[in-house]
């Protein structure tokens, strides 16, 4: 049996999507200006958005996966981009349990009287010999982290039941 595995996005998906148009359209401005027979500076202007543009679209379209899987035997952290794709393997008799870290950041609230900080977590996958495979490698506030830590450790727990019963 397998937890239904989790997805999440690095970015929304809009920003992704007004990446990848506004590099669609820098770039058809700086190949029409280089065709037009305009000062190459208009080119090499619209060229330089194109180049950005297209740099933050390659960096914010980025899936990330994790999956247990009782079958293989396998808790599974993959990351898949245009440019790249990572994984991690670890066996499930590896996993002690899966946790949140956390990290403060400033708050962008004005309080003349106060410094306000909000935290964030992320999941990250924990081996008995205390080494952390974070799960996403972006930090996010809400209860999603711990959300996802609690269902793993729950799942972990059962199938770890079940094992034994089975012996």
């Amino acid at each position: 049996m397998s937890l239904p595995p989790f997805r999440r996005r690095r970015f929304p998906v809009l920003l992704v999507l007004l990446c990848a148009v506004l590099t669609l359209a820098f770039g058809g401005a700086a190949g029409g200006l280089l065709v037009s027979g305009a000062p190459p500076a208009q080119a090499g202007l619209f060229g330089g958005f194109f180049a950005i543009a297209l740099a933050g679209f390659l960096w914010l379209a980025d899936l990330e996966r994790f999956s247990l899987d009782a079958t293989t035997g396998e808790a599974r952290v993959a990351r898949r981009s245009l440019i790249r794709r990572r994984e991690i393997v670890v066996p499930l008799a590896q996993v002690a349990r899966v946790a949140t870290q956390s990290r403060s950041v400033h708050s962008q609230r004005n309080d003349a009287d106060m410094v306000h900080w909000n935290r964030i977590d992320r999941p990250v996958l924990i081996t008995p010999d205390g080494r952390r495979h974070p799960i996403f490698n972006a930090h996010r506030g809400g209860e999603s982290a711990a959300d996802l830590a609690q269902q793993a450790n729950a799942w972990l727990a059962e199938e770890r039941a079940r094992g034994a019963s089975s012996k």
